[in-house]
């Protein structure tokens, strides 16, 4: 088998609270092995900003409510242990979906605007 580390950016705009705000099938066989969630922008002064990484409309174990601050230029990494972080790799089968929902609470009518890459082995 050979691996090789691909990147899968999934980019959102300007939402509010919202489930499936960025959609990404990844038609290869294939170990999710990390995630950066990056804040573009922020508006309405959301108290808790989070990111949940969902798989076939379910939560990835260990990339559920990735705290990300939600003020414009933070960043934060999820890793598995293939990487040097603490999470289990996930396997992925061919054409498996995944989608970003964004949560925010408090605020006045919050926004986000930012990206999610993942960082996934291809089996090939």
């Amino acid at each position: 088998m050979n691996e090789r580390l691909i990147d899968v950016p999934m980019h959102f705009v300007e939402t509010g609270d919202a489930d499936g705000v960025a959609i990404a099938a990844i038609p290869f066989g294939h170990t999710l092995v990390g995630a950066t969630v990056a804040v573009m922008t922020e508006s309405g002064g959301a108290t808790t900003v989070t990111v949940d990484i969902q798989k076939g409309g379910s939560d990835v174990t260990g990339y559920a409510a990735i705290d990300c601050d939600g003020k414009a230029g933070d960043s934060v990494n999820v890793l598995s242990t293939h990487l040097g972080g603490t999470v289990a790799p996930v396997a992925g089968d061919a054409d498996d979906v995944y989608e970003v929902d964004v949560n925010l609470v408090a605020g006045s009518t919050p926004k986000l605007a930012g990206c999610v890459h993942l960082w996934v082995l291809a089996d090939v």
